[in-house]
């Protein structure tokens, strides 16, 4: 393998989430969509509940029971203020919707490094990557039937991260 990498647990731990969205892309990017498209069913609900009080007109004043200093009746008041919440709710979900939208770019962008590069590798670190992360398997259950220890796995599996760091950093394969 070369150079020796060593990189922080944290930064680790980050390269190692790549890896297994690498290898779950797609099952994970199609969960993301379709709660996406749950989400806009949510709001499409809202929006009908919201049709419903098209159409509702106030009461002539000698109708009135109560009113405010603003001349609205609590009826008035209250389907303001229901409106107001659902315009709110509708909001909180399109901001969800961006968000996942986000996740699914960043796993996109993750994925196009990863993808160009795990090209380049040798054979044995490519199936290495594929045990750990496509198939997650452990470093005990892979050393077994490569027959080598668990401790030589986990180097192995600790300069690769490194390795990944460094396309990273880069941008590109080096």
């Amino acid at each position: 393998m070369g150079k020796k990498y060593i990189i922080s647990k944290e930064r680790q731990e980050g390269i190692e989430q790549k890896l297994y969205n690498f290898y779950d892309k797609e099952k994970k990017i199609k969960s993301l969509k379709h709660k996406i498209e749950y989400i806009k069913k949510q709001i499409q609900q809202i929006q009908s509940e919201k049709m419903d009080y098209v159409g509702y007109k106030s009461p002539s004043w000698d109708e009135k029971v109560q009113t405010s200093s603003s001349n609205t009746s609590y009826a008035e008041t209250e389907l303001i203020r229901i409106e107001e919440r659902k315009e709110k709710r509708i909001n909180t979900l399109k901001d969800h919707i961006e968000e996942i939208e986000d996740i699914i770019l960043n796993i996109e962008m993750d994925n196009s490094i990863l993808e160009y590069n795990i090209v380049y590798l040798e054979e044995d670190i490519k199936k290495l990557l594929k045990m750990l992360y496509k198939d997650k398997r452990t470093e005990t259950s892979i050393g077994r039937e490569l027959n080598l220890d668990q401790s030589v796995i986990n180097k192995r599996k600790s300069n690769i991260l490194g390795i990944i760091a460094n396309w990273e950093d880069l941008g590109v394969r080096k």
